[in-house]
Parts: structure tokens; sequence; C-alpha cells
């Protein structure tokens, strides 16, 4: 049984909590996300959302005009 959960001295927690010592266990030390650190990922989510979506389009582009150049060929 613990007798003392906080220091005497400072208030500290003496005890990890159970979830926070799996979770040390599974990932490591912990850090704290601060809110530029989360608008520069959301930012580069973005940018590469959209890069992707470019790329995508470009390239069903290209096959849509194959196919065309295609037809008009199989028209002739």
């Amino acid at each position: 049984m613990r007798s003392h959960t906080r220091c005497s001295a400072c208030g500290r927690r003496l005890h990890r909590p159970l979830l926070q010592k799996i979770f040390t266990r599974k990932l490591g030390r912990t850090t704290k996300i601060t809110p530029l650190q989360l608008l520069f990922l959301l930012i580069a989510v973005t940018i590469g959302y959209k890069a992707i979506v470019f790329f995508v389009e470009s390239l069903s582009g290209t096959r849509d005009s194959d196919s065309a150049a295609i037809q008009a060929d199989w028209k002739a």
C-alpha cells in the first residue's frame, strides 16, 4: 500500500498513473505538441493533399486526351 502519493516538500506526484506507464512503455517519452507545431502539421497535410489531387487530376487529364485522340483516329 502506498503511503504517500505526492512529495510533502514540492507536491509533485511520486507515482505515475497506470495509463501513463503503459503509454511510456509503448511510445517512449511523451512530448506535448505546441500550437505552432500543430499549425505546421496542418499546413503540411494540406499541401500534401493538394499535391496528390493535382497529380491525380493531371494523370487523368492525360488519359482522357489520349483516349479522345484514339477515338478520333478510329472514327476516321
